[in-house]
């Protein structure tokens, strides 16, 4: 179950960048643009247009900053650094990336920002619809595929490829052969490939078309699936394989695509988010309810046949009650009551102007139409402040806070949020990640299609074999909607060095039980903890990938990530051969050897992160008690700098000497700043107090 799954699609903290951060232009070069007439001592206010044209685009950018993307197409390219303030933004319109020498734009994130609806603009009652119909649909689609536990021994029984057995298998009365068994599992094996590979075209289609047509062409895989599984027995040539193939396709162009009905409550969409995901995780169970129907009427055939109401009712559904156009995330709302005000103060700001009674009653319905969608905005917020429409120019505006369900930065938090795509898959952080996810997705998709041949050999019992997978194809859904909100709270409130280090460590003590013969007890342990594990592990990769590699970037580093995972699982076949061939289906070597290889795979993860961690604390815990926020880099800006500042002596936390020389050096040959240098300079964008709690944060994890 290797979808994309996150416990919130918006971040809303101050990400400090410590990669490679553009440097900013000095202030008077960015002075020395303006035109002459501006410069002077004018103290005239701006007009509409010259005060909107700005807030306006660095409000929509600053908003799309921080909106997690599945789309790999959309945000900076693979060379261009993120943008991580307006500064930036200004930055990159004039600077080349320091990635892409010969590049000399930064594409900016009004470039690729798709249309987006207010909740607000839908009556309640259709959004409550969506929701429920959203949920419905993703119960009975989006994840069927990993259902395959329960739906294998239908096929066993009712022959699919019983033709590959040799004579003498079938001499013999074998349930399940050789040939067979490796043309099941490669069934499976190739759908969760598709899965994997399958979400970087759907979040781009869904950028670029809309959630409507997204669900729509899910819908339409999903029945042409459904018809091949169903008419594979009439038909002179293999389309089992294709049929689940398509299943596979269909299932993130629906669920994708749902996660933006997260928005139509943005005061609730936490809670959206996760039940979305536990629709997700009990869409396992549809197979286990085609083997308890299975029987009489109800063949293979029959099943699947009927099984095309689901695409059908998808597909109604998109075209009569689903939004064509994406809903705003709370972020978007916010910048929108900012953009209103903005709009508001420009429309007073004429001091002294002389406006007619008609000039005057269009002044007031205008602020009144502003008033309400300010409301509107706050009531789908859940804020309680009434609208605070400016009255005159000097007035500051107040926007609405952010929820309170913010994630808190940890130690690494926002790492790579400044490096561009291209570094980022370069770094250690991706390459150690893609290492431990390919793995332990091998081994876990590994488990789901070997799991009654390994059980029958470690209980030496069919029927028990049998009772254990029963209980899987229970526990799996089951368990995936339980853990949903303890992965929530668990990914909020906990440090990612202790998420992995959880990962890694849970993941060690499933595999011991793995490799327990003869325990009845050691089976249903591994079989609980597994089912629990899973939900737990996919949300930990995307939380992770968001974290470290940024927002802008998610669709890009976090797609390939999980392709790249998905094609490692190809390994399953030769895996499977070396089970059932020479270890005559002994699954205990290769569950030793896949336990091995992960926790060596994850423990040098552990280690990278928690040593980079502990790096930056150093530098944090300098900066923090120096009180150099807010202060211009010793090491200057571009063209100003002394290089006798570029070596800083830092105390390094938890170190056994009270001090230590660590050199951050800027080279001059390539423009990089060093990590303090980088983390001060970021800090001037926010103001001392402000950046000073960030810090702080991040100090205390």
């Amino acid at each position: 179950m290797s979808l994309n799954r996150v416990t919130s699609l918006e971040s809303w903290e101050f990400h400090p960048s410590s990669f490679h951060q553009r440097e900013r232009p000095r202030q008077e070069h960015a002075d020395s643009h303006a035109p002459p007439e501006d410069a002077g001592g004018d103290d005239t206010f701006p007009n509409s247009s010259t005060l909107l044209i700005p807030v306006v685009s660095r409000g929509s950018q600053n908003a799309v900053m921080r909106k997690l993307n599945f789309n790999p197409a959309a945000g900076p390219a693979w060379t261009h650094a993120g943008v991580d303030s307006e500064d930036d933004q200004e930055c990159g319109r004039s600077q080349p990336s320091v990635s892409d020498e010969d590049s000399a734009l930064i594409l900016t994130d009004g470039d690729w920002e798709p249309d987006t609806l207010a909740a607000f603009e839908v009556p309640k009652w259709k959004r409550v619809a969506q929701v429920f119909v959203a949920v419905l649909y993703c119960v009975l689609s989006a994840g069927v595929i990993f259902g395959y536990a329960a739906l294998k021994p239908i096929l066993i029984e009712e022959g699919v490829y019983r033709n590959r057995c040799t004579k003498e298998e079938l001499e013999n009365g074998e349930r399940l052969c050789y040939n067979q068994d490796l043309r099941l599992n490669f069934m499976f094996t190739l759908a969760a490939v598709a899965t994997n590979i399958c979400a970087l075209p759907a979040g781009t289609i869904l950028d670029t078309f809309g959630p409507r047509f997204s669900g729509s062409v899910g819908s339409i895989f999903i029945a042409s699936g459904s018809l091949c599984l169903g008419l594979a027995s009439l038909l002179p040539f293999d389309t089992y394989i294709a049929g689940y193939f398509l299943l596979a396709i269909g299932g993130p162009f629906v669920f994708i695509s749902a996660f933006q009905l997260s928005n139509t409550f943005p005061a609730h969409s936490g809670l959206i988010l996760a039940i979305l995901t536990g629709a997700f995780d009990s869409s396992s169970a549809l197979f286990l309810l085609f083997r308890i129907i299975h029987g009489g009427f109800f063949t293979l055939r029959n099943l699947f046949l009927l099984y095309l109401i689901v695409p059908t009712f998808i597909f109604i559904s998109q075209i009569l009650l689903m939004p064509s156009s994406s809903y705003k995330t709370a972020g978007e709302l916010i910048q929108q009551v900012d953009d209103v005000m903005a709009e508001h103060t420009a429309d007073i700001s004429e001091d002294g102007a002389v406006i007619t009674p008609e000039q005057e009653q269009q002044l007031k319905n205008r602020t009144a139409k502003r008033k309400k969608i300010i409301s509107n905005i706050l009531e789908l917020l859940g804020s309680n402040d009434p609208p605070n429409i400016t009255t005159s120019p000097s007035e500051p505006p107040r926007s609405p806070k952010p929820p309170n369900g913010a994630h808190k930065p940890d130690s690494i938090w926002g790492v790579l949020h400044m490096a561009s795509a291209l570094q980022q898959t370069r770094s250690p952080y991706f390459i150690l990640m893609s290492i431990f996810t390919a793995l332990q997705m091998l081994r876990v998709n590994y488990f789901i299609s070997t799991i009654d041949i390994q059980y029958e050999y470690l209980l030496s019992s069919t029927q028990l074999a049998q009772h254990v997978n029963s209980l899987f194809d229970i526990s799996l859904p089951a368990a995936g909607i339980v853990a949903i909100p303890f992965v929530g709270l668990i990914l909020d409130r906990t440090s990612t060095i202790t998420i992995l280090a959880t990962l890694v460590g849970y993941s060690t003590l499933i595999g011991i039980l793995g490799c327990i013969p003869h325990s009845l007890s050691a089976a249903y342990a591994n079989i609980i903890l597994f089912t629990l594990y899973r939900p737990f592990y996919y949300s930990s990769i995307s939380d992770f990938a968001a974290k470290v590699f940024g927002f802008q970037t998610f669709g890009k580093v976090y797609g390939l990530m999980i392709c790249l995972a998905g094609l490692g699982n190809f390994l399953q076949v030769p895996l499977d051969v070396l089970t059932l061939k020479l270890f005559r289906r002994n699954p205990i070597p290769m569950n030793i050897l896949l336990t091995i290889v992960v926790f060596v795979a994850g423990g040098l993860l552990v280690l990278f992160v928690w040593w980079q961690g502990r790096e930056r604390m150093g530098i944090v815990d300098v900066i923090v008690e120096n009180g150099e926020l807010g202060e211009q880099p010793r090491g200057g800006v571009p063209g100003g700098h002394s290089n006798k500042d570029n070596n800083r002596t830092v105390r390094k936390r938890g170190s056994g000497n009270e001090t230590q020389n660590h050199t951050y050096i800027r080279d001059d040959r390539d423009g990089e700043w060093g990590e303090r240098d980088r983390l001060v300079a970021v800090s001037r964008s926010g103001g001392v107090n402000g950046n000073t709690r960030a810090y702080g944060a991040i100090r205390d994890g």
